[in-house]
C-alpha cells in the first residue's frame, strides 16, 4: 500500500542557520520520544515564521482571484495549471508588494494548485 509523502520541512519553512538549529533539536527531542520537549521545540521552530501565517490569507486572496478570472474558461489543462497559478502568483504578489519566503511561495503555489485539482474531481 502506498501512503503520501511528506513534504521535507524546509519546503515549509524558509531555510536558514536559526531555522536548522531549531530542527535539530526537534529531531533530538523526537528521537529521546520526550513529547513536552517536542510540543516546546516545534512550537519555538514555528514561532519564528510569519509568513507561514501569512500565506493562509495569501492562498485564499491568490485563490479567489484565479478562480475569478478564469470562471469563463471551464477548466485550465492539468500540465499548464501549476505554471499558470506560478504566473497568476508572480502578478499578484508584484500588484499587492508581497514580500514573503521562498518557502511561503511554494506552499501558496502549491495550496492553490491542490484546490483546482480537487475542485476538478469534485
Amino acid at each position: 500500500m502506498g501512503g503520501r509523502r511528506s513534504r521535507p520541512i524546509f519546503q515549509i519553512i524558509q531555510k536558514t542557520p536559526k531555522s536548522e538549529k531549531k530542527i535539530s533539536d526537534l529531531a533530538d527531542s523526537i528521537k529521546k520520544q520526550d513529547i513536552g520537549s517536542i510540543a516546546e521545540k516545534s512550537s519555538l521552530l514555528f514561532s519564528d515564521v510569519f509568513d507561514f501565517a501569512e500565506s493562509f490569507i495569501y492562498t485564499h486572496r491568490l485563490f479567489e482571484e484565479i478562480k475569478e478570472k478564469y470562471r469563463k474558461k471551464i477548466t485550465i489543462p492539468p500540465k499548464q495549471l501549476e505554471q499558470t497559478i506560478r504566473k497568476e502568483w508572480t502578478v499578484f504578489k508584484k500588484k499587492n508588494y508581497i514580500k514573503i519566503s521562498r518557502a511561503a511561495e511554494f506552499n501558496i503555489i502549491h495550496a492553490v494548485s491542490k484546490a483546482f485539482k480537487e475542485g476538478e474531481s469534485s
